[in-house]
């Protein structure tokens, strides 16, 4: 749907920018070229025009002279940018936001023209094995996260065929020149159709999803108006034309469902204790029993063989409902679990803990601390240090 959305930003503006996340092998950088090729089909998934190694400065002169076009920006992967992974994420949130809201940080030229700026005219896709952090930036994408195994290589390999073969800029070429042919009140048409999605999509997410809203109806278009002219020009029947279109919607739907979970993981609070109660559930972490440091044989934190072990680090106690957590083995397990899960905690420990407790989702703690002294372990003479943390669900 994307690349027959970028030629009417003419006409309608685009405010969004698609991230399609994973581990390496997963196939969004060989998804993303398929929607880059049906404007070259020499960018392939080793040739894409954009990545998140080049500056901030050369990444927006890119999204401005790709006018109408999809511009594909590779690799979103700060861990392995020297370390530093602030700078890649403010990067990330300069251009991703500047695509949001059409304008972009202005510059000042001495010499030249003054004040100056690069302002996108494009649709951004952007690929990386973590999804850049911020509730604001990640309301205004729309994430696709890929796991092994997602991909059918098959469809793609065929796919890739036709791309490499000039199929895909065939298709383009000839949508581009029916939308010149229409463009007297094309801008009016638009405005309608988006309206009438936006009200659809209403009804179809939760009332906190308003920029998923927009960025729904605003894909439902350009799948309107691409299925229209196959139409036209006899690729389809009039009735495929339907059936596509429906297949088209509800894809979106459920792509505009999963915004909400990754909205929710871009709250650090909420991204720790979800890494967190993954990690126990898995294995990859555990807690022992608080009264005698022996197995959890019930509650939400059972072992799973309760006469082994889990392999996994141990991280505390549990007294069958809450956590009584060690502070720095349970920061280093989940923060290493984040990691391998392409969706890494960004903060400190110490920054960790008390944003938690400023969050409220501390329990027990001593003045002026976001630890307290153990107690109820009979197993014990001293009583270490621990977050106590009531509960994982929501409050």
């Amino acid at each position: 749907v994307a690349p027959y959305r970028a030629p009417i930003d003419t006409f309608y503006a685009n405010r969004q920018s698609l991230f399609l996340a994973g581990r390496t092998q997963a196939g969004k950088s060989c998804l993303a070229a398929l929607a880059q090729q049906h404007f070259g089909s020499s960018f392939d998934a080793d040739s894409l025009p954009g990545s998140w190694l080049s500056t901030s400065s050369a990444l927006g002169q890119l999204c401005h002279q790709m006018k109408d076009a999809v511009v594909v920006v590779d690799d979103f992967k700060p861990a392995h940018l020297a370390n530093n992974s602030k700078e890649a994420d403010e990067k990330a949130d300069m251009l991703l936001r500047a695509q949001a809201n059409g304008t972009a940080r202005q510059r000042y030229t001495p010499g030249k023209c003054g004040i100056s700026s690069y302002d996108p005219t494009s649709l951004v896709i952007s690929t990386g094995e973590e999804i850049p952090p911020g509730e604001s930036l990640r309301a205004r994408l729309m994430i696709l996260k890929l796991k092994q195994g997602d991909v059918d290589w098959r469809v793609v390999g065929q796919l890739q065929a036709d791309a490499r073969v000039g199929r895909f800029t065939q298709a383009m070429a000839g949508y581009i020149d029916w939308i010149r042919t229409r463009t007297p009140g094309l801008k009016g048409r638009l405005d309608e159709r988006f309206e009438g999605w936006r009200k659809y999509f209403r009804t179809r997410f939760p009332s906190n999803l308003r920029r998923v809203v927009d960025n729904a109806a605003d894909l439902a278009v350009g799948a309107q108006l691409f299925l229209k002219f196959a139409v036209s020009v006899g690729a389809i029947p009039e009735d495929r034309r339907y059936t596509l279109l429906k297949e088209a919607v509800h894809t979106i739907e459920e792509v505009g469902r999963l915004q909400l979970t990754y909205q929710e993981h871009s709250d650090p609070c909420t991204h720790f204790l979800a890494m967190l109660k993954s990690a126990l559930r898995s294995g990859e972490a555990y807690v022992v029993a608080l009264e005698d440091e022996g197995a959890v044989k019930d509650g939400p934190f059972k072992w799973a063989n309760p006469e082994e072990r889990p392999d996994g680090g141990w991280i505390g106690w549990t007294d069958g409902y809450g956590l009584f957590l060690s502070q720095e083995p349970t920061y280093s397990a989940i923060r290493a679990y984040a990691q391998k899960q392409g969706d890494p905690i960004k903060l400190t420990e110490k920054q960790l803990w008390k944003r938690l407790k400023h969050s409220q989702w501390l329990g027990t703690c001593d003045p002026d601390k976001t630890s307290t002294k153990l107690a109820g372990c009979t197993t014990r003479n001293d009583r270490p240090r621990v977050v106590h943390i009531p509960t994982l669900d929501k409050q």
